[in-house]
């Protein structure tokens, strides 16, 4: 008679639904039991396949990444280029 814990009956059946999985495939398991892991990383998915293809999106929609510096819309004199007033600016 020890104070030890008796261990778990290797022939219930979680045990025997565990048996020959590798410990990768039982963790993704328990991972997509768990909706907000599923939720987060569908997001970061998301967000990496952006990235991955952010040159085809910029052309697809037209978006230009250029810096754009305000001192490029002003004369000299700090007055603002005709051509980028009104009515075109």
């Amino acid at each position: 008679m020890s104070d030890e814990p008796q261990g778990k009956d290797p022939s219930t059946k979680k045990a025997k639904s565990i048996t020959g999985k590798s410990p990768m495939r039982i963790a993704m398991g328990r991972l997509m039991r768990d909706k907000i892991a599923v939720v987060c990383l569908a997001t970061v998915v998301f967000f990496v396949l952006i990235a991955v293809f952010a040159g085809v999106l910029q052309r697809l929609f037209g978006v230009d990444t250029n810096t754009v510096l305000p001192s490029q819309f002003l004369d000299l004199d700090g007055v603002p280029r005709p051509e980028y007033g009104p009515p075109y600016g």
